[in-house]
């Protein structure tokens, strides 16, 4: 049998599943059966089962690659693209290299946090995740406690909206707690602390950009 794949824990997985002793005829191996089992394994998104003419069973993969990590349930579960689950992390910071999303309903939209994660590269260093709220929409949640709130229908358009406000005014730097955009007609801002002359100015910003 000749796995093609650099992974050994992959190749070692595939074996794991088949359990076929060899030497065995031809006629014993159903390569359509082999496939469905190497394609159950998490990890392998596709699977090309075949028997060559020098008497080798051969199977090539495509694997799945790891996009992001699912909190969910105290647990943190390796999700590819579509939402499958790779694998599973102990914590956070086993894979700080991967976005963080959360809540029930975020492993269905993996695509579009990523699509509103790249949008959001002016202020990628602040982002500490994505979450998943009524399985509806997303909050996106910062390093300082900050959190924009947006809308079921459109979230990038608001993403675009908020980039463009914090990059002519700042407005993340503020003493902002909030900004609410699930109606980007009549976006909404929260203050940290009591500050009159900040909320008419923040208000006066926010009004002149949803123009």
């Amino acid at each position: 049998m000749h796995i093609i794949s650099e992974n050994a824990t992959l190749v070692s997985s595939i074996e794991s599943a088949l359990t076929i002793e060899f030497p065995i005829s031809s006629l014993d191996l159903d390569v359509e059966t082999l496939r469905d089992k190497v394609e159950n394994i998490s990890a392998i998104k596709s699977a090309a089962v075949r028997l060559t003419a020098s008497g080798l069973l051969e199977i090539e993969v495509a694997q799945r690659k790891s996009v992001a990590v699912h909190q969910i349930n105290g647990r943190f579960e390796v999700l590819d693209i579509d939402g499958v689950t790779i694998g599973s992390i102990d914590k956070r910071t086993d894979r700080s290299d991967l976005p963080l999303i959360v809540g029930f309903g975020a492993n269905h939209e993996v695509s579009e946090a990523l699509t509103l994660l790249i949008e959001s590269s002016y202020i990628i260093d602040r982002i500490s995740g994505l979450s998943r709220v009524g399985t509806r929409r997303w909050d996106i949640i910062l390093d300082r406690g900050q959190v924009i709130k947006l809308p079921e229908y459109d979230p990038l358009r608001a993403v675009q909206k908020v980039v463009s406000l914090h990059k002519v005014h700042r407005v993340l730097d503020r003493d902002v707690s909030y900004l609410d955009f699930r109606d980007i007609s009549r976006p909404m801002i929260g203050l940290t602390r009591d500050s009159t002359e900040q909320l008419k100015e923040i208000r006066d910003i926010l009004r002149g950009e949803s123009v």
